[in-house]
This record gives C-alpha cells, sequence and structure tokens, in this order.
C-alpha cells in the first residue's frame, strides 16, 4: 500500500492555520482540508476526509480543542479532545479525550501524557494510552529525541488482536543550526488507534501499525519556515492478517519560530 499525502500549512494573522492533503494507498484515495484557530492558549481545529475505495466513499469531520496553560518555571500543561463523525460506522462518533504536561528549557526537554480514545458508534470500545518523551542537545547543533508510547484495547476480540498491550519506542535527530534544518528518525514496536503529536493526530481507523521512519527538511526563508517529509509505516489489517506499507509525502509552510 502506498499514501501519497501533499500539504500546504499557513497562518494568516497570526491566528489561522490551513491545511489541505491528498492521500493514495492500496485501498482508494481521498482528500483532506483542515483549519486551525490558534487563541494562543486554546486550540480550536476541524478537519474533514473524503475518502473513496473501490466500493465505498467514506466522508469524516474531526473536531478539536486544546487547551495549554501559560508556561510558569518552563512548564506547560495540556487537556483537550476530538469528536469524530464519519461514514466508516467504526470511526462515527469517536470521542477521544487526553491530556498531559511539558517541562522545557533550552538544553532539553520531557513530556508526558495520556490519552483514552473511545470507539464503536456506543463508544464500547476503549483504548488506553500513556507516552513519554525527552530530548536534548547533542553537541551545540543536533537535537536529539526519544519517545515511548504505551496502550492497551479493551476488546481484543472485537479488533481481532493476539494481544491487548501495544508498546512502541523512537527516536528522532534534527539539526537546528542555519537556514536548512534536516531531521531522520525511526520507531520499533506495535501501535494501534494512537494518539500523536500532542494530541493532535488520532489514528482512527483499525489497522496495526508496525513500526516507521521518516526524514524531513526545514527551510528559514525570511518569516516563513517550508518543508518536505517523508514517512514510512509497515501496516497489518488485523481481520485479514493482511500487511502492507505505507509512504506518505506532505510539504508544509508555516511560520518561522520567533527567537
Amino acid at each position: 500500500m502506498i499514501l501519497l499525502v501533499a500539504a500546504i500549512n499557513w497562518k494568516l494573522g497570526g491566528l489561522t492555520s490551513l491545511s489541505l492533503s491528498y492521500l493514495s494507498d492500496g485501498w482508494g484515495r481521498g482528500l483532506a482540508a483542515g483549519a486551525v484557530l490558534d487563541l494562543k492558549r486554546p486550540l480550536v481545529g476541524i478537519s474533514l476526509l473524503s475518502y473513496r475505495t473501490r466500493s465505498d466513499l467514506f466522508n469524516q469531520m474531526d473536531l478539536t480543542f486544546t487547551y495549554r496553560s501559560s508556561p510558569k518555571g518552563g512548564v506547560i500543561y495540556a487537556f483537550g479532545g476530538h469528536y469524530i463523525l464519519s461514514d466508516y460506522p467504526f470511526s462515527n462518533n469517536t470521542l477521544v479525550l487526553f491530556g498531559g504536561f511539558g517541562d522545557y528549557s533550552y538544553f532539553s526537554s520531557f513530556e508526558a501524557g495520556a490519552a483514552y480514545s473511545m470507539y464503536g458508534g456506543d463508544l464500547s470500545y476503549g483504548v488506553l494510552q500513556v507516552s513519554v518523551s525527552a530530548g536534548r542537545f547533542v553537541g551545540s547543533k543536533v537535537w536529539f529525541e526519544a519517545f515511548a508510547i504505551l496502550s492497551q484495547v479493551s476488546d481484543t476480540l472485537k479488533f481481532h488482536l493476539s494481544s491487548p498491550v501495544f508498546p512502541s519506542f523512537g527516536a528522532t535527530f534534527r539539526l537546528l543550526t542555519g537556514r536548512f534544518k534536516p531531521y531522520v528518525g525511526a520507531w520499533l514496536g506495535r501501535q494501534f488507534l494512537a494518539v500523536k503529536w500532542y494530541g493532535l493526530i488520532v489514528s482512527n481507523y483499525p489497522f496495526v501499525y508496525e513500526g516507521g521512519a521518516l526524514l524531513g527538511l526545514l527551510v528559514d526563508v525570511g518569516n516563513l519556515r517550508p518543508g518536505i517529509h517523508l514517512t514510512y509505516d509497515r501496516l497489518r489489517d488485523p481481520i485479514y492478517r493482511q500487511a502492507s506499507s505505507r509512504i506518505g509525502l506532505s510539504l508544509s509552510v508555516s511560520p518561522a519560530p520567533s527567537l
């Protein structure tokens, strides 16, 4: 299976982030669009997805809310949730709640969080997840970050899973000097219905992810930071036991962080 994602993100007036994505894989193809309103502490987002397989058309809407505390001594707390409406029966009426904190300094960072996802239309199937990550400079130019995610599924029979526990571990290296900022990373283990990127991304289709890698480049151009990102993931359908690969390609443009 091949997934191709082309995304453009930008901000208007320092408040709004927009995205547009195209995807194609072994089962079909789709188009996604999203917007995030950044109100300093709260983030309010909406994303729309239209995905066509060989026999069906699925539409999805994901509403997201995140509240972030003001920094105190380098510590930020955040919590929020997703509500997902979808033509795909399993993902329809999905509710995801998440929260955590981050402790940041110039030389290091530590983050910890938890999420609980309720699936099945009637919210009868749950996934509990805890995650931690830590980062620090290696030398003066390279930022190293490692993470671990552990999730537990409440009903293994529903998903035809051999084990209710899914551990995964990964790391990334980023060069943070000059205009060009490349990064590379990889992860091992298994993920299922994972909540990632500080709660902003929910993998709400029931595939088991069995490891992956990522590669990218960000470039500072004036007040903007365009980037190109390549990802590879190994997937498995837990019902039909079909294994496949997913390759993702995305383009992004966002404001360059102020120093």
